[in-house]
């Protein structure tokens, strides 16, 4: 009987346990989220060249080399002034126009000119291109080379002979054009003299 009271016991334990059944709960989690705010554009441009570099010969007057343009970026709309450094004596480049206002996020444009002179070596150079706008500075460089004299006498040396051969041609029927003024004049200031020589000699 004892016996049967403890098996009795000990199985009333095991089911409460069975029925109890600890449960731990955890608080959910907390996820904060950072709203991220855009950063704005800064308003500034930039400075390109289309070609990079060209050649040039040794005699040149004002000779297109290449364009520079002047894109705008987050908005950009302020005028910009462009430079650009002389890289010797002999080798004069300008910038037409030298101020130029690009479109908000569009593009200005300006034409890079060179001027060289027969005194000017054979080489390549160096020219800076500036475009300054307020505290703003941007530069990008252009390459140069100079072919010397030789481009001078094929391209010109031809053309001076053709226009010396022209105008001696041009002379030359001018001279016979009067000639022949001369022969008709001469003939009618001599014409009445020819009825009046026979009229003599008789």
């Amino acid at each position: 009987m004892p016996l049967l009271l403890l098996l009795i016991a000990i199985s009333l334990g095991l089911l409460n346990q069975a029925a109890y059944v600890e449960t731990t709960v955890y608080p959910p989690k907390l996820v904060i989220s950072h709203a991220t705010t855009p950063t704005p554009t800064l308003e500034d441009f930039s400075l390109s060249l289309s070609p990079t570099s060209n050649k040039l010969a040794a005699w040149c007057d004002k000779c297109y080399m290449a364009i520079v343009y002047v894109t705008s970026v987050g908005g950009f709309n302020d005028p910009v002034s462009l430079y650009a450094s002389k890289p010797s004596p002999q080798i004069l480049p300008t910038l037409d126009p030298n101020i130029v206002t690009p479109p908000p996020d569009g593009t200005a444009s300006s034409k890079l000119l060179v001027t060289a002179t027969t005194e000017a070596s054979p080489g390549t150079y160096v020219i800076d291109i500036t475009g300054v706008s307020g505290s703003v500075s941007k530069s990008v460089q252009f390459t140069l080379t100079v072919t010397g004299g030789e481009v001078f006498i094929q391209i010109w040396v031809p053309v001076i002979i053709a226009v010396v051969v022209i105008g001696i041609i041009f002379y030359m029927l001018l001279v016979r054009r009067r000639r022949a003024r001369v022969g008709v004049a001469m003939k009618i200031l001599l014409h009445p003299l020819v009825g009046i020589l026979p009229l003599s000699k008789a």
